[in-house]
């Protein structure tokens, strides 16, 4: 949703059928710190065992964020990026 120049990403609507998924694709066009996956990611892991991720561009920094948090929470992630900027 567009709010004052941004955007409010929200979460609180998803609701999963438990058993039902066993991954998610997440698709991106841009990732800058991660935040934004990784508020998804902690919203579905308990319904989810792995992601997903493809981007067209994404900072190595927010590459490297995601890949920690999947580390921490013991998740499977796999990330194709066509670009990651230093």
């Amino acid at each position: 949703m567009l709010y004052k120049g941004g955007l409010i990403v929200g979460l609180t609507g998803i609701e999963i059928p438990p058993g039902e998924f066993s991954k998610c694709i997440i698709i991106d066009g841009a990732i800058a710190s991660g935040a934004t996956t990784m508020a998804i990611m902690e919203r579905l892991r308990s319904d989810v065992s792995s992601f997903f991720i493809f981007s067209v561009h994404g900072s190595c920094e927010g590459l490297r964020a995601i890949t920690r948090y999947g580390e921490s929470r013991r998740l499977t992630i796999t990330v194709v990026v066509g670009h990651a900027t230093p």
